[in-house]
């Protein structure tokens, strides 16, 4: 087969995630078979985590807050940063608080820095022309989902960080809104 016969593009289709995978997925991770189809998407042959399942993962470990930056753009290109600072419960205070006191400023600062990492959406990396109105929402869900990945150690790629991205409604809508700090609800 010459090159020119293959397809100038190749079109991967989501699916729902196959029964053995999302049972795999669901015992491993320790959450309920049901909600894998909602935390997961697979292409091809590959499952991706979507933004749900690292919010999951990442309150489990303990999120304090998530700030982030109104995104800018920049030659054609939205960008932003997330940062993600981990819940400083009674136990930290109290372990920190029993290291000598030359230590202590030191241990406070690293276990209190929030994870960072940036977002960027462009019409170079987002396929769907449908979706370009809202690059600067896709910049921020970028950015949120890499910082929760490094902060809940997962290195795939996750679903809204893909070119083929599609966001929810809601989602873009809760997004645009004006608060740019998101605090952990109680329940």
């Amino acid at each position: 087969m010459s090159l020119e016969e293959y397809p100038k593009r190749i079109e991967l289709q989501a699916k729902k995630l196959e029964v053995k995978e999302a049972v795999e997925l669901a015992q491993f991770y320790h959450v309920p078979q049901t909600l894998m189809n909602m935390m997961f998407i697979q292409f091809g042959d590959t499952a991706y985590p979507k933004e749900a399942f690292l919010l999951h993962l990442g309150h489990r470990k303990g999120i304090q807050r998530i700030e982030i930056d109104r995104p800018i753009l920049e030659n054609g290109e939205w960008r932003t940063e997330a940062r993600i600072y981990p819940r400083i419960t009674p136990e930290l205070i109290e372990a920190v608080s029993r290291l000598p006191e030359t230590e202590r400023k030191e241990a406070w600062e690293y276990l209190t820095k929030p994870v960072r990492e940036w977002g960027r959406a462009s019409t170079k990396n987002v396929r769907m022309s449908t979706m370009h109105e809202w690059l600067d929402t896709i910049a921020i869900k970028r950015a949120v989902c890499r910082a929760l990945r490094l902060f809940v150690g997962i290195g795939e790629t996750a679903y809204e960080e893909l070119p083929e991205v599609v966001v929810e409604k809601n989602d873009l809508e809760y997004t645009r809104k004006s608060p740019a700090v998101i605090e952990p609800q109680a329940g």
